[in-house]
């Protein structure tokens, strides 16, 4: 049933992970992951990557059957509150029960972007994409700087 409700089935293939995920995400409206393996991992946290980092606007969440997001919900939820994402996991990406709702979800999205004139698949303008990157970068940097002073602490202690 919720097949029925896509509008055109597209196949991708490329050369590389890259440019299938490429062709996949420039097919899309909308980004709704089901339980899978380390492929939609990847997919799944490059969608939210880029849409943290103000690269795109894709509607994006995950159908959490029998628990499956909970450990990667935790994670981000962790992160989160660790300063490390600026985000909670519920805005990042939203979990559902079914995929029914997880569709509505994305249709709601999808309709308030298109009466705004966003286009969720869209790549910002190289400028202010750079910007966006070059604040995420400055923050992941600073982090990173942090980890590495706690690191030679906590080396130091023992």
């Amino acid at each position: 049933a919720a097949a029925a409700r896509g509008s055109e089935l597209v196949v991708v293939g490329g050369p590389t992970l890259a440019a299938r995920k490429d062709a996949l995400l420039s097919a899309s409206d909308c980004c709704v992951c089901l339980p899978g393996g380390v492929g939609t991992l990847d997919e799944l946290f490059e969608v939210v990557t880029e849409n943290a980092l103000g690269l795109r606007a894709m509607p994006v969440c995950v159908v959490n059957l029998d628990g499956y997001w909970d450990g990667a919900l935790a994670q981000m939820a962790a992160a989160h509150a660790a300063g490390l994402v600026g985000a909670p996991p519920e805005q990042l990406m939203p979990a559902f029960g079914d995929v029914d709702s997880a569709l509505r979800f994305c249709e709601e999205r999808c309709a308030a972007q298109a009466a705004a004139g966003v286009e969720p698949t869209k790549a910002r303008g190289a400028a202010e994409a750079s910007s966006a990157y070059a604040r995420g970068a400055l923050h992941g940097g600073l982090v990173a700087a942090a980890a590495a002073v706690l690191m030679a602490l906590a080396l130091v202690r023992r």
